[in-house]
């Protein structure tokens, strides 16, 4: 949004998930928020530089087509006149109550929806390095992911998404169970049999991104959420089994099979 309007990004404030504000909402499922969200709000700020340019141009009294928008400024190309987002949003705060003769509307609000005709498909390849103890524990010494995302909006949080998916697939891989004695009775209880991930048991990733498979979307950019774990199960899986000389067909996979 920042980027499209041209503006500083301390002047963005979004409001998450707020049904008061948004009418419809449908659930942040499948890496979906950016790919649809996403482009929603891209259309949505098109549309509002439009009714800025227009606004912009009746202030200053001149064309519509003289005035173009850039970096949060609305420029007359013929006469050099300008009005900044701000003037703009001034002016018409200033005629609340009052009367308005430029004929156009006099509003800076606008929304837009947004449909994809087909899945995006994000690829990427995980590999593992790890060691297996003596009483059948596994430590991660190596760890690397490479993803392509199409366009990475913001590669610090997409990094922590698949450091975060990588480690929580840990977890599933030698760790995570819920077991039941032969009449169905949960053993699994509190977390004390449950074993998640901690710091103790977390590993360095080194994340690689690329951005050469981009969608046909206005914002190219793909989901990133599930492919971490869709990459590191069968990538520590396959370690182990090499690191142990067994074929693996369950996980969690219990530290007594693979005990020599």
């Amino acid at each position: 949004m920042a980027d499209e309007l041209g503006i500083d990004i301390s002047q963005v404030e979004v409001s998450w998930g707020d049904t008061e504000l948004i009418g419809e909402g449908f659930g942040t499922y499948g890496s979906r928020t950016l790919t649809l969200a996403g482009n929603a709000a891209l259309l949505a700020a098109r549309k509002l530089k439009d009714k800025l340019r227009r606004i912009g141009a009746a202030l200053m009294g001149v064309n519509y087509e003289d005035a173009v928008y850039e970096d949060g400024v609305v420029k007359d190309i013929k006469t050099g006149k300008s009005l900044s987002t701000k003037d703009i949003a001034n002016a018409l705060t200033s005629v609340v109550g009052g009367i308005w003769t430029y004929g156009v509307e006099p509003s800076l609000e606008d929304s837009a929806y947004f449909g994809l005709s087909n899945y995006t498909y994000p690829y990427g390849s995980h590999v593992a390095l790890v060691e297996v103890t003596e009483e059948g524990l596994v430590k991660v010494l190596d760890y690397v992911a490479i993803d392509d995302i199409g366009l990475v909006v913001n590669p610090m949080l997409a990094e922590g998404q698949v450091i975060g998916g990588v480690i929580q697939g840990f977890g599933e891989v030698v760790l995570e169970e819920v077991k039941y004695d032969s009449d169905g009775n949960p053993l699994t209880q509190t977390f004390s049999e449950y074993w998640i991930p901690t710091i103790m048991e977390s590993f360095n990733v080194k994340w690689h991104y690329l951005e050469e498979g981009k969608s046909n979307a206005p914002l190219p950019a793909k989901g990133i959420a599930e492919g971490p774990l869709i990459g590191v199960l069968p990538a520590l899986t396959r370690a182990i089994e090499n690191a142990v000389g067994e074929r693996i067909t369950r996980i969690p996979i219990d530290p007594s099979l693979l005990i020599k």
